[in-house]
């Protein structure tokens, strides 16, 4: 069990690593990590968050996609500190009044709050569809405005399903983009 400064610091580290496509597994280790944890503990960690996804631990523990180059990048401060860069740059270009640069902040902020409410909330308030043995929650109606990233009881029993609203008054606008994509054949929806 982790404590509630723990559970802040795992959201805001999400948030931070929502740029990268491998950040699915991976955001789970980097508290331990910095908490000191040795290997044996991490790796124990490793296999928690699988099982809560319902995957064999000795089966599924060793493949993950591995990137190291690209790890490399993301990993390093220069990177994020470029990202905060490429938004100052985006808005001196395109910025066409000066109340505009006032949006900057929350610019920079928005991964990692985003992050912060999805890990939080998402395991803490709310309802559970389904028993997941874990203490992931439906936080509806704020779901909303998280685009359906707040089913998270939903997406841990189906993880691989593109629409994570699962009752008749669940909404995942999400999915309604996904769908259109879809239909216009810019992307191909795979069955669950």
């Amino acid at each position: 069990m982790i404590t509630y400064l723990q559970g802040a610091i795992l959201g805001v580290l999400q948030g931070f690593a929502e740029p990268f496509p491998i950040s699915s597994l991976g955001h789970g280790v980097i508290l331990p990590r910095l908490l000191g944890w040795d290997r044996a503990r991490i790796r124990a960690r490793v296999d928690e968050l699988l099982g809560l996804v319902g995957l064999e631990p000795a089966q599924f523990r060793d493949r993950y996609p591995t990137w190291a180059f690209i790890d490399n990048i993301g990993d390093r401060w220069i990177t994020r500190l470029s990202f905060g860069v490429l938004y100052t740059i985006f808005y001196i270009v395109y910025a066409t009044h000066w109340w505009m640069f006032l949006l900057l902040p929350i610019h920079y902020l928005m991964g990692p709050i985003h992050g912060a409410i999805v890990n939080w909330c998402g395991h803490k308030y709310g309802y559970s569809n389904f028993d997941n043995d874990d203490h992931s929650k439906n936080t509806f109606p704020l779901d909303f405005l998280m685009l359906g990233e707040l089913f998270q009881n939903n997406h841990h029993k189906k993880p691989n399903d593109a629409n994570f609203a699962k009752r008749w008054f669940e909404f995942d606008p999400s999915y309604v983009v996904i769908k259109v994509l879809n239909a216009l054949r810019i992307i191909k929806l795979r069955k669950s």
